[in-house]
């Protein structure tokens, strides 16, 4: 059973135009005749349609609100989410409204992707179910952004309800989601992301090669043992495979570990851009900057 996660990252038409499967098509989506249908809630059109209008009407408001100009620039957000076999268009409306009462966000887009996996060793499909929920993030009465690190004095007092984007606020989300979805939650404090299609293929075809080199060396054994000589066998068999195994098994703790430093590395540097960012930019104006979120 996969355990629930959602991650976010800014997002554009671009995201919208995957979502709905209207520009070309990636590279990494499994052959035709394994692909599932894919659900959407707005086609990139219709998405792109209801963003100009939330624009307009954040923009009117800011202006009544604050008095001047609306400043924000990166108030549309996607979170990439994981899913079972099971989960349909309906489960994400559902996670999405219960995102939108926790934030104030509004809901721009909804696509479930049933297209993605690999090919296992035995010629059979793998799938990656998962969902794309775009926000678009700024508060429809204020104009305000709602996704920000910190929120000031002055803010607060405008906005009582405010509050930062902080890791405590995502952890909740974490949590929504996994009690919406039914699911069990990732755990907590981790760095896993949802990875790369490329890489993620990858190390499920080297999990792939140590099942079945562990399934060949236990059929070579069953034999052995039916003609008498598994002691014999059991020797030339289990010590290259136990090798090749615990070689490929490294690797992939080896990646594991190379990925967690280069998130860590990356936070670090995206947490000293914000801070400098934040300080050049006037308020509400907030610089943000998330992990990238694969396709």
């Amino acid at each position: 059973m996969r355990k629930s996660s959602i991650n976010f990252e800014p997002a554009g038409s671009h995201n919208f135009r995957h979502n709905d499967r209207t520009e070309k098509e990636p590279s990494y989506l499994l052959p035709v005749e394994y692909r599932e249908e894919n659900e959407v809630l707005r086609s990139a059109k219709e998405t792109e349609a209801y963003l100009d209008e939330l624009i307009n009407e954040a923009k009117k408001n800011y202006q009544k609100k604050i008095g001047q100009k609306l400043q924000a620039k990166k108030f549309v957000w996607e979170g990439v989410v994981n899913l079972e076999a099971n989960h349909t268009l309906e489960d994400l409306k559902k996670l999405a409204k219960a995102i939108e009462e926790e934030t104030g966000f509004s809901t721009l887009q909804i696509a479930i992707h049933r297209d993605e996996g690999y090919i296992n060793s035995r010629g059979f499909p793998v799938y990656n179910y998962h969902a794309h929920i775009s926000f678009f993030t700024l508060d429809r009465e204020t104009g305000q952004q709602l996704w920000r690190r910190q929120v000031t004095k002055k803010q607060r007092k405008q906005q009582p309800n405010l509050k930062p984007m902080n890791g405590d606020r995502l952890s909740k989300l974490q949590d929504i989601t996994a009690d919406v979805l039914n699911m069990k939650r990732g755990t907590k404090g981790s760095r896993r992301k949802h990875i790369e299609p490329a890489l993620y293929r990858e190390l499920k075809a080297q999990e792939e090669l140590i099942n079945k080199l562990q399934n060949e060396a236990y059929r070579v054994e069953i034999i052995a043992d039916e003609h008498g000589c598994i002691s014999e066998i059991s020797e030339i068999v289990e010590k290259p495979y136990k090798e090749i195994a615990e070689e490929l098994t490294l690797a992939l703790e080896q990646k594991d570990a190379q990925i967690a430093d280069l998130e860590a590395e990356i936070a670090k540097l995206k947490a000293q851009a914000i801070e400098y960012i934040d300080q050049l930019q006037p308020e509400p104006y907030q610089a943000h900057i998330n992990q990238p979120t694969p396709r």
